[in-house]
């Protein structure tokens, strides 16, 4: 288990603790039947925080990738343990990381609501970027059982096939491209279209028409 806390107030500071934390990562070995699981804490200010890029992106797969090989999680929490008494550090205030494992499926600090949408055999061509991914579930799973007005919290879990050819090297670098790909799929596309189909035909995903009826599908709005 690897735990940190940090006031983020300078650069030089947040760096020191991103190194330390890559080194404590590094020398971690994984616990057999049991997944990784990170954890960020902090205060909740009504700012969006993206949890995955704070604990597995911003700290860089290499770190944790052979931690990950059962899968991984992440979650954002709005509370963190006191820091020792010694730290010097003060109560309020501080970025909690915590990275561990777990053999339950059940996440930490989040409970089940409501499903808002699922899907199953979803066939993806390649994990390695978002498109190919958004492009899939679009065509391939069913829309979202009911539109969001305003941004909640919600929970993600996702399975990636363990014959996926993209995941010979492992599992770490296609958490990110998955996560981006599906749950830009089930975000309604409000905004100018041509410029975005046509990067997205030009990535391979599909023919631009056909693209630019998928973003505005009104099933998925």
């Amino acid at each position: 288990m690897v735990d940190g806390a940090v006031t983020v107030r300078a650069e030089g500071r947040a760096l020191a603790f991103r190194n330390e934390l890559r080194a404590s990562l590094r020398e971690a070995l994984p616990v057999t039947g049991a997944r990784l699981q990170a954890v960020y804490g902090a205060e909740d200010r009504g700012l969006l925080v993206d949890a995955e890029n704070v604990l597995l992106y911003n700290v860089g797969s290499a770190s944790w990738r052979h931690l990950a090989s059962q899968g991984v999680s992440f979650e954002r929490s709005f509370g963190y343990p006191s820091p020792p008494q010694d730290s010097g550090l003060p109560e309020k205030g501080l970025h909690y990381h915590r990275y561990g494992f777990v053999e339950s499926k059940a996440f930490t600090h989040w409970r089940a609501g409501d499903l808002l949408a699922s899907f199953v055999d979803v066939a993806v061509p390649s994990l390695a970027k978002p498109g190919p991914i958004w492009a899939a579930v679009r065509r391939q799973a069913s829309p979202p059982a009911a539109a969001l007005a305003t941004p909640v919290r919600f929970v993600v879990e996702l399975t990636i096939g363990d014959a996926h050819p993209s995941l010979s090297q492992g599992l770490a670098d296609q958490v990110k491209p998955a996560l981006d790909g599906v749950i830009s799929a089930f975000h309604t596309h409000r905004g100018e279209t041509e410029v975005v189909s046509e990067r997205l035909a030009n990535s391979g995903v599909g023919e631009r028409d056909e693209l630019g009826q998928l973003l505005h599908d009104p099933a998925w709005r």
